[in-house]
């Protein structure tokens, strides 16, 4: 594994409409430098950085994985462009809703290499670019 034990790394990834499209599916977000989400990582923390609102008249669109459909980031729908948000746990995976805590920190540990996912459903998006940001720690 190619991340030191016990320090901190930052993993970044991007989806901008412009770029991946908005169609129903869903869509691997893109990795912002050269680090990922690798087997033995625990994500400690999550930021979510809105930089054109997300629209869609009638669709979801969730941040997730293909070994967790829970998600990182409830729907994002409606995200006004300049939010920012940190991400704290419920039910086993990093989410955030506006009925949901965002307090404090939390950790999951990957036991596979994930690449995180735009999940579009119901509807298509037809505009959005955001940043998410995953602290995590090798332990």
């Amino acid at each position: 594994m190619g991340y030191p034990l016990y320090e901190k790394v930052d993993v970044a990834y991007e989806y901008d409409f412009a770029v991946d499209g908005g169609a129903v599916s869903s869509i691997e977000l893109r990795k912002v430098g050269a680090n990922g989400l690798l087997s033995g990582l625990s994500i400690v923390k999550a930021h979510l950085i809105v930089e054109t609102a997300i629209v869609s008249a009638s669709g979801t669109a969730t941040i997730g994985d293909a070994s967790d459909d829970d998600g990182y980031f409830l729907d994002l729908v409606a995200t006004a462009a300049g939010a920012y948000s940190s991400m704290s746990a419920l039910g086993g995976a990093l989410l955030r809703s506006s009925a949901t805590s965002i307090e404090g920190e939390v950790e999951q540990k990957l036991s596979a290499d994930v690449t995180p996912e735009l999940v579009i459903s119901t509807g298509a998006v037809t505009a959005g670019k955001f940043k998410i940001v995953f602290e995590c720690v090798r332990a």
